[in-house]
C-alpha cells in the first residue's frame, strides 16, 4: 500500500526515517504511529488555537476542549482518512497548516520575529510533506500583516528584515 507514496513530495518520508533514527525500530513500522502523534499534536495546537480565541472573561478551557471535541464529529475526515483511505501525507501535512495557523493567531496578538520565525519553518515543513496548504496559509499571513498590524510594527518588522541599504524602499 506504501507503493503508491512513491511519487509524494519527500516531507513524510523524511520524517519517518527521521523518528526511526531517534527510536528504536524500522521506518515502516512507526508509519502510523508517526501518524497518530502529528493527529494528537493537531489537536493539542486546535486546542490552543480555540483556547487564545476564546474571551478572557470566559472560561476558556471547556470551550477549547469542545472545539478539540468537534474535530471528531467528521470522523471520516478527523480519524478515516489516514485509517481508511492511508492519505498519509496529506494527514501529517495538517499538523503543519495548523501550526502555521496558530502562529499567525500568535502574531496577531504580540508581533513577535519568533512567531513569523515559526510560521516560515512550518511552512516549510508543510510544503515538504503536502504542499497545497501552503498557498491558503500565506495569503493569511499576508493579510494579517497587511491589516493586524499598526504601520509602526509594519515598518519595525520590515525594517528588521532588509538590509540597510535597502531599509529606505521598504519604507515606501
Amino acid at each position: 500500500y506504501l507503493g503508491e507514496m512513491v511519487d509524494y513530495t519527500p516531507g513524510f518520508h523524511l520524517l519517518t526515517a527521521l523518528v526511526a533514527a531517534w527510536i528504536p525500530g524500522d521506518a515502516l513500522h512507526l508509519v502510523y504511529s508517526v501518524v497518530a502523534a502529528t493527529v494528537a499534536m493537531k489537536f493539542g495546537i486546535v486546542f490552543l488555537i480555540a483556547r487564545r480565541l476564546v474571551p478572557r472573561d470566559v472560561p476558556r478551557d471547556p470551550f477549547a476542549l469542545i472545539a478539540v471535541l468537534l474535530l471528531l464529529v467528521p470522523r471520516v475526515y478527523s480519524i478515516g482518512s489516514f485509517t481508511e483511505q492511508s492519505y498519509l501525507a496529506q494527514v501529517v501535512s495538517e499538523l503543519f497548516a495548523v501550526a502555521m495557523w496558530w502562529m499567525v493567531i500568535v502574531w496577531d496578538e504580540h508581533p513577535l520575529t519568533a512567531a513569523m520565525t515559526l510560521f516560515a519553518l512550518f511552512g516549510v515543513a508543510g510544503f515538504l510533506v503536502w504542499p497545497v496548504w501552503t498557498g491558503p496559509l500565506l495569503l493569511v499571513v499576508f493579510a494579517a500583516l497587511a491589516c493586524g498590524a499598526t504601520t509602526e510594527v509594519r515598518h519595525e518588522h520590515f525594517e528588521a528584515d532588509c538590509d540597510l541599504g535597502a531599509a529606505k524602499r521598504c519604507r515606501e
